[in-house]
């Protein structure tokens, strides 16, 4: 199809930011990047096709965006539960929430963590 444009490849999962002009990428390789769909000039400038890199020594094996904050995002890195902002200046804006962790669950503001020992934890976000 000729309308059709290759944004990105070896791409394990993505979402649109918001503002419909950026896309998060995970890429296979557990980098994730913002591609920029248009030229860009907000909190920074980047020219409409290009990336840059988030968490980018992180190892991101998934992330969830964060309905309730569309700016943020759960990311699991090796076994550390991380919540960061899709925003590629330095210094980068994250935190991590927990350690060892399985897996998690976020439905509004309740975040569920499975311990890698078997313990289910229950907590809040609060913003």
């Amino acid at each position: 199809n000729q309308n059709e444009e290759k944004i990105a490849a070896d791409v394990k999962e993505f979402y649109p930011l918001p503002d419909e002009k950026r896309l998060v990428i995970l890429k296979n390789d557990g980098v994730l990047e913002i591609y920029y769909l248009e030229n860009y000039e907000e909190d920074v400038r980047e020219i409409k096709g290009t990336t840059s890199k988030i968490l980018e020594s992180k190892n991101i094996s998934e992330f969830k965006k964060i309905d309730d904050l569309p700016n943020y995002f759960l990311a699991l890195s090796g076994s550390d539960l991380i919540l960061s902002e899709f925003d590629p200046r330095e210094p980068l804006n994250y935190q991590i929430l927990e350690t060892d962790v399985k897996k998690y669950f976020l439905e509004k503001k309740n975040l569920y963590i499975l311990k890698g020992n078997g313990e289910l934890l229950k907590t809040q976000l609060e913003f």
